[in-house]
């Protein structure tokens, strides 16, 4: 499942990568052997432990740096590819504003109520201009951010999800704006929307 969900980042050589939540590196490694010596990755992770064995196994990439920090409070800089490996309610907006153009943000947005509290819909969102175009790309089973949820957000994703509208989603809109009929999940500053772009 991981190997897919790094995939659809569209990763090359020279690519600059952050990795939210890394846990001990694996897959961290695997992004940094793609994008090579001339591309880099920050990885962060929450759990201090974890943060250390990570820096350990990564020690042989210099283009490589883990911070033992949460995700949501390191500024990503500019990156062609985010992956974020926590369950979360919407994107932080400085993980949207960092994005090159092109750029895709993988990460997995909680449903969870009546179905399991750690079910995600997992979205690929690429950056075009100043616009977001998003995919649905799967379903998966992941831990939650500590910091990246709010349980009214996860509450309108959950029933997007079980009404099905949520299988309409072409773009995420990060602007102010009234609810339209496109708006699938509306709040100030994030909206899941069927308006493609």
């Amino acid at each position: 499942m991981i190997a897919r969900l790094i995939a659809a980042l569209k990763l090359g050589p020279g690519n600059r990568v952050f990795h939210c939540g890394c846990g001990t590196g694996y897959y961290t490694a695997i992004m940094a052997e793609v994008v090579g010596s001339k591309g880099s990755v920050v990885a962060t992770e929450i759990d201090s432990s974890l943060a250390e064995i990570a820096a350990t196994n990564l020690s042989n990439y210099d283009h490589v740096k883990v911070l033992n920090r949460d995700g949501a409070d390191v500024d990503p800089a500019l990156c062609d590819a985010i992956l974020i490996n926590a369950g979360v309610t919407h994107p932080h907006p400085a993980w949207l504003d960092c994005l090159s153009e092109g750029g895709v943000l993988v990460l997995p947005l909680s449903v969870g109520r009546k179905l399991s509290v750690n079910d995600a819909m997992v979205l690929a969102i690429t950056r075009r201009h100043s616009q977001f175009a998003a995919e649905l790309l799967s379903i998966i089973t992941i831990y939650s951010s500590p910091s990246m949820r709010d349980p009214i957000l996860q509450s309108m994703l959950n029933d997007s999800f079980e009404s099905h509208a949520m299988l309409r989603l072409k773009s995420v809109r990060k602007d102010d704006h009234e609810r339209t009929d496109t708006c699938i999940v509306h709040t100030p500053g994030f909206c899941l929307s069927s308006a493609a772009i």
